[in-house]
């Protein structure tokens, strides 16, 4: 089982059933412990994804080249790596 461990294998338990007192102990705590981090990779896996997708919405979201008549514009983006809500818009007042 640890072997499968050091590997990354996280699909793989020990059967505690086949010993008894404290190795059945260790080995249910050992499954317990895999459980618990296959759990913590699949929702850092999810979060990961979902911070990719709000990357490129809010990259999508931004107007490519704002323009205003008389002035000259630059801006820079970098997404946030934690989830925040930073968001800027352009907007055009009237005859400007």
């Amino acid at each position: 089982m640890t072997i499968y461990m050091g590997v990354g294998r996280l699909d793989v338990r020990g059967n505690a059933e086949l010993f008894q007192g404290g190795w059945r102990e260790l080995v249910s705590g050992v499954n317990d412990l895999i459980a618990g981090l296959r759990s913590a990779v699949s929702e850092k896996a999810a979060l990961r994804t979902e911070m990719e997708l709000a990357k490129k919405i809010q990259s999508c979201l931004l107007p490519e080249k704002p323009e205003i008549k008389g002035y000259e514009i630059a801006a820079s983006m970098d997404p946030a790596e934690e989830v925040g809500g930073d968001y800027y818009d352009v907007i055009s007042a009237g005859g400007l």
